[in-house]
C-alpha cells in the first residue's frame, strides 16, 4: 500500500524503488534528484538510465520521480507547484542522511532545476542540465534556429492569454503543445499553459538563470547534434551568476542520448565540483 500512494505522489518510479544505489551506505555523501524531460518517465524511457547507474556506481543516492510533465501527468499543474515537488524529493535524500544535494534534469527537467534553485538558493549544492530544452521565448518567436519556423506555441499563448483576461483562465481545454518539433495535444487549463509556455514565465531559462545563487556550480552538458547547441552559450550559461567550477560543455551525442554517452562526464563533474564545501 505504502508503494502505492508513493507512486501516486511521483515519489518512486513504476518501475523501481524510491531509493537506488549501487552499495549500501549508512550515510551517502551526494544525493540526486534526477529527472526527466517532457513526456518521460514511462517503462518506454531509456533516456537517462546510464546516467543514473553511473551515479549509483560512483556512491551517490539516487531519486527519479515522476513529474508534472511526464507522459502520465502531463502539466497537471502550475508550473510552480510541479517545480516545488522538487522539495519533496530533497527531504526524502536528507532523511536518509545525505550530505550534498545535486539536481538534475534533461531537456524540460533542466528549467525545472533552475527555476528552483532560483527560488530556493540554498536548497541544491550543484545543478546538472543534461541537453536543456524547452525554451518559451523562441517558441513564442516561431522557434528561430529550427530549419523552419514553427508558431504553434504564439497562437495558443496568445489565446491563452485571451482566455485568461475573459475570466476562463481555470477552465480546463485543449492546447496545442510541441515536443523536439512534433506537434501534440494536451489538456490544461489557460493559466497552467501559460505557466510553462509564456515567455515571460518562470519555465524560461534566460530569466531563471541570473536569479541562482552565485555559490552554485552548474554543469550545461549539450549533444552537438541538439538544435539548441546552435545558441551556444549566450542563450542561457552567460547569463548564470559566476562560479569558477560551472562549466559549458557541447559532448559527442543528440538530445535523447548525450547524457548516457556522456554518463562518466556527468559523474566525474559532480565530484571535481563538490570536491569542497561550495
Amino acid at each position: 500500500m505504502l508503494s502505492k500512494i508513493l507512486v501516486w505522489m511521483g515519489l518512486i518510479a513504476l518501475s523501481g524503488p524510491l531509493f537506488s544505489q549501487a552499495t549500501a551506505s549508512a550515510s551517502p555523501a551526494i544525493g540526486v534528484v534526477l529527472l526527466h524531460g517532457k513526456q518521460g518517465h514511462t517503462q518506454y524511457d531509456r533516456t537517462l538510465t546510464r546516467v543514473g547507474s553511473a551515479m549509483q556506481s560512483a556512491g551517490m543516492l539516487v531519486i527519479r520521480p515522476e513529474m508534472a510533465w511526464s507522459w502520465n501527468r502531463l502539466m497537471d499543474k502550475h508550473w510552480s507547484d510541479a517545480v516545488d515537488e522538487i522539495k519533496i524529493h530533497i527531504d526524502a535524500l536528507k532523511a536518509q542522511g545525505v550530505q550534498r544535494i545535486v539536481l538534475a534534469g534533461q531537456s524540460l527537467g533542466s528549467p525545472a532545476i533552475l527555476a528552483f534553485a532560483a527560488k530556493y538558493h540554498d536548497a541544491a549544492d550543484a545543478l546538472v542540465l543534461i541537453a536543456p530544452g524547452h525554451t518559451p521565448k523562441y517558441f513564442y518567436e516561431g522557434v528561430p534556429f529550427a530549419p523552419i519556423r514553427i508558431w504553434t506555441i504564439r497562437k495558443e499563448v496568445d489565446r491563452a492569454r485571451g482566455l485568461v483576461a475573459e475570466g476562463k483562465g481555470d477552465q480546463k481545454m485543449p492546447f496545442s503543445d510541441i515536443n523536439q518539433g512534433t506537434t501534440g495535444s494536451m489538456w490544461a487549463t489557460p493559466n497552467i499553459y501559460l505557466s510553462y509556455q509564456a515567455p515571460d514565465s518562470e519555465a524560461e531559462m534566460s530569466l531563471t538563470a541570473p536569479r541562482i545563487s552565485p555559490k552554485t556550480p552548474v554543469l550545461w552538458l549539450m549533444g552537438k547534434g541538439d538544435y539548441l547547441a546552435r545558441e551556444g552559450r549566450a542563450y542561457v550559461f552567460d547569463r548564470l551568476p559566476a562560479n569558477s567550477k560551472s562549466k559549458y560543455l557541447e559532448v559527442e551525442g543528440g538530445h535523447f542520448d548525450a547524457g548516457n554517452r556522456n554518463a562518466d562526464v556527468i559523474v566525474n563533474w559532480i565530484n571535481e565540483a563538490l570536491g569542497s564545501p561550495r
